[in-house]
C-alpha cells in the first residue's frame, strides 16, 4: 500500500493553521470558514515556510483553502526538479 507522501505535512499544515487561529483544524477545513484573515495567513506562511519548506502567497488560501489541498499542490511544487 502506497501513502501520499503529502499526507503528513497536510497534517502538519493543519497544526499550524491551528495554533495560529486558536481553533481545531481537520486537513480538510476551509481557512476562511475557520476566520482565517490576511494578518494569520502571513503568519502562517512564515511558519510553513521555516517547518515545511513550502511558501504559500496570499493567493493561495483562496486557491487552495484547506491543509490538504495546499500541502499537496505546494508539496509538489517544492518537490520538482529544478532545471
Amino acid at each position: 500500500m502506497t501513502t501520499d507522501p503529502h499526507t503528513a505535512e497536510a497534517s502538519r499544515l493543519a497544526a499550524i493553521w491551528s495554533d495560529v487561529l486558536d481553533t481545531p483544524v481537520s486537513v480538510d477545513s476551509d481557512y476562511f470558514e475557520l476566520g482565517g484573515d490576511s494578518l494569520a495567513a502571513e503568519e502562517i506562511a512564515e511558519r510553513a515556510h521555516s517547518d515545511l519548506g513550502i511558501e504559500p502567497e496570499m493567493a493561495d488560501f483562496y486557491a487552495l483553502s484547506t491543509p490538504r489541498e495546499m500541502a499537496e499542490a505546494l508539496g509538489r511544487l517544492r518537490d520538482e526538479p529544478t532545471t
